[in-house]
């Protein structure tokens, strides 16, 4: 999300996200290599039948982060830390969180019951 939307918002929601800002703005490339990533993840979980999980996505100003003090931050994976094209220095960082879960009746009902009391 832009520096703008975050100022005062503390944690943002999937809807929060497509309301903001709809997409990351990244290059073209590294996108399609995200897509692809994203894709071979979901598939993985969903061959192991863990597929309640979610996807966190924050930003962070590196430059700003460090300056204060803050440790150098670390890249695990080139797809999991990707600087935004609208805005140098801040950088979306990626994330699959919650992945233990397995999908089973118990999560079938609950995500019927959102949708319920959602629509």
């Amino acid at each position: 999300l832009s520096v703008v939307d975050l100022k005062g918002k503390g944690t943002l929601k999937d809807t929060d996200f497509f309301k903001y800002e709809r997409k990351i703005d990244v290059l073209p490339d590294i996108g399609a290599r995200l897509i692809t990533q994203m894709e071979q993840d979901g598939r993985f979980f969903c061959e192991l039948g863990l597929i309640d999980y979610s996807l966190m996505l924050f930003v962070i100003n590196k430059k700003k982060y460090e300056e204060d003090g803050g440790p150098k931050v670390l890249v695990y994976h080139e797809l999991s830390s990707l600087e935004s094209l609208s805005y140098p220095g801040l950088y979306y960082n990626i994330g699959i969180i919650d992945y233990l879960q397995p999908y089973n009746l118990e999560k079938k009902g609950e995500r019927c019951l959102k949708r319920t009391v959602n629509a």
